[in-house]
């Protein structure tokens, strides 16, 4: 395994900011607590309950794979936030705290359709603290794929999906500064690099050849036509 250098960020906290999600996401803030502090809530507290969600979604996961070929990325979108990439937040000139992103964010235009990256289960349909309006999918095996900030949420709980389906519409919900898409691999409730899902090579170098060995059946895990057509592209 070699060394990865992930990129930093510095994000400035705005009063305005403030004043627009804190009551919305905190609702049982004492009125005489200062809005920056109730951010901090948020940001840490509720940052934490999110992952615990994650993890406790992991466990409603098919055993079998559910999707085929590579994973996709809605179409016409800009990476504008990286996978790890560590955050400072700033208010007034002071940093106030850091996290670690651990998904990709990505835009277009404001209230963009959301298509699944592959097909699956809705396993999680609704609001999720800083992620806002959330839609989780199970694809068998522990993978499970995340799209947070939505404006308007598609499907239900149990839903059967196609790839490229429409799980809802971006948007600014939960902590997003702007309107746009959280997208998140998770594998076992751990986020990982979506890069890599992207790949058909890697689909099949990493995943399907291992899971091949191990005695079950990949048919539906190799690059399909279209998948070959696109990395070609």
């Amino acid at each position: 395994m070699l060394p990865r250098r992930f990129r930093r960020d510095t994000i400035e906290v705005s009063d305005a900011f403030l004043n627009a999600k804190v009551p919305e996401l905190l609702p049982q803030r004492p009125a005489d607590q200062p809005l920056v502090e109730g951010f901090l809530t948020i940001n840490r507290d509720q940052r934490k309950f999110a992952e615990e969600q994650k993890r406790r979604v992991a466990l409603k996961t098919a055993n079998k794979p559910l999707w085929e070929g590579a994973f996709v990325q809605p179409r016409n979108t800009k990476v504008f936030s990286n996978f790890a990439e560590a955050r400072t937040y700033r208010y007034h000139g002071r940093e106030i705290d850091t996290q670690v992103h651990v998904g990709f964010d990505l835009a277009s235009t404001k209230q963009a359709v959301i298509p699944a990256a592959n097909k699956g289960v809705v396993v999680y349909a609704g609001p999720l603290t800083i992620y806002g309006n959330t839609v989780i999918l199970d694809h068998g095996l522990g993978l499970q794929t995340l799209y947070g900030h939505l404006s308007s949420i598609a499907v239900k709980l149990g839903d059967s999906v196609a790839k490229g389906q429409e799980l809802g519409r971006s948007g600014a919900t939960g902590l997003a500064l702007g309107d746009h898409l959280h997208y998140e691999v998770l594998v076992h409730g751990v986020s990982v690099t979506p890069i890599e899902w992207w790949d058909p090579k890697w689909i099949r170098d990493r995943v399907s050849g291992p899971l091949r060995a191990a005695g079950i059946d990949v048919t539906s895990l190799e690059p399909s036509p279209d998948d070959r057509a696109a990395r070609n592209r």
